[in-house]
């Protein structure tokens, strides 16, 4: 007869959890090119099919939140992602995307150290340059889907 037992060589991959109330995770200044803090932003939309305008808000006010505070992509990928399935798991229940937002908002941005944000250092003139440009490129993402379907919307459209 076979054995049923596992193999006690193979251990499963250990996925590293992000929290948002972990400053030490935080970085002072950026490490991403905007093209792929931009990609990462139109990952997560997709991800979460951000088809209506509740959706689509609520994940850009958290993602840009999180990671003007944190500057840390994988990070604010994570947090940005528990924070939807918040709104999701609320809107089943309960049906009222604004009750909704307001409840991913506290499982997400609310959870940023106070203090960081009171002593948070300054940005330099290059990461104020580059947050100046992802919120016109969010906007203009936002726009584009007023005109076509978000599954359709790619990086190389958005004009940097």
């Amino acid at each position: 007869m076979k054995s049923n037992k596992l193999n006690k060589s193979i251990k499963p991959k250990k996925k590293i959890l992000f929290t948002i109330n972990a400053p030490n995770l935080y970085n002072v200044s950026l490490e991403n090119s905007l093209e792929d803090i931009l990609s990462t932003y139109l990952s997560l939309c997709k991800l979460n099919n951000c088809n209506n305008i509740y959706a689509l808000s609520t994940l850009t006010h958290i993602f840009l939140q999180i990671f003007y505070f944190t500057k840390n992509i994988q990070l604010t990928y994570d947090c940005t992602n528990k924070a939807m399935c918040e709104y999701y798991d609320y809107l089943s229940q309960f049906q009222c995307p604004r009750d909704a937002a307001l409840h991913a908002y506290k499982k997400s941005i609310y959870e940023i150290p106070i203090d960081w944000k009171r002593n948070m250092p300054e940005l330099s003139p290059l990461d104020k340059m580059t947050f100046t440009k992802l919120n016109g490129s969010v906007f203009a993402i936002q726009q584009m889907t007023n005109q076509m379907p978000l599954q359709d919307i790619q990086l190389q459209s958005i004009h940097l």
